[in-house]
């Protein structure tokens, strides 16, 4: 079954922030060392996982947070991600789509949807085709991946692996084998941060750095 990536980068480059520079935190955690984006000093340990977010949605979590986006702004604003002046923003929006009983679509952000379509990204496809879509979440590496290599590989099936740095750095024969077989590998930034709250550096730094070291070992 030939599957067909949905741009889930997309989602992220959008989510910056207007602020420029490289945070001091940043620096001392990170380095931003030359080496590719610092992927090959990058670990398990360094990956940032506090605001996960599947099976939420910003209202239902953190609600004091004055970041998170909420059902009443503007849809309008959302499209445009920027704020009745015109100034860009860093709401957060939370992309963990929230499951709803009885087979409903799933629901997400308010305004998400409309935002992934304007940028010509998406989160779920024609639900009147018989048709899934298989993406997995490798950030990283509890040892599974082989056997799903092999389901996928035996069945002619092929689907999108999300990686982080850490995952390129210590399993890149899991990786090759993804190209190799046909698979996409997408862009899940190196350290996993919440990326609206990086300065635009940074943010560049979490996802270009990935993918040029993914095509310096990849092509």
């Amino acid at each position: 079954m030939a599957v067909k990536i949905f741009i889930f980068i997309l989602v992220m480059v959008f989510l910056f922030s207007a602020s420029t520079g490289c945070s001091e935190e940043y620096q001392e955690r990170y380095s931003l060392l030359s080496d590719l984006g610092g992927v090959y000093s990058s670990s398990y340990g360094d990956l940032d996982l506090h605001l996960e977010v599947s099976g939420r949605l910003s209202e239902s979590d953190l609600p004091n947070s004055p970041n998170l986006l909420n059902s009443n702004i503007n849809n309008d604003e959302i499209l445009g991600w920027s704020d009745a002046a015109g100034v860009l923003n860093n709401k957060l929006l939370r992309w963990g789509i929230s499951r709803r009983p009885e087979n409903q679509t799933p629901a997400a952000d308010p305004g998400a949807p409309r935002l992934l379509s304007k940028y010509g990204a998406g989160w779920i496809g024609d639900s009147s085709e018989k048709k899934i879509y298989l993406t997995f979440d490798e950030g990283y590496e509890n040892g599974f991946t082989p056997q799903i290599l092999d389901v996928l590989r035996d069945n002619g099936v092929r689907a999108v692996f999300f990686i982080t740095g850490p995952y390129l750095k210590e399993h890149q024969e899991l990786v090759r084998r993804m190209v190799e077989e046909g698979h996409e590998v997408g862009n899940h930034t190196i350290h996993h941060p919440s990326l609206p709250e990086l300065a635009d550096s940074e943010l560049e730094e979490e996802v270009l750095g990935l993918a040029r070291a993914f095509n310096e070992k990849f092509g």
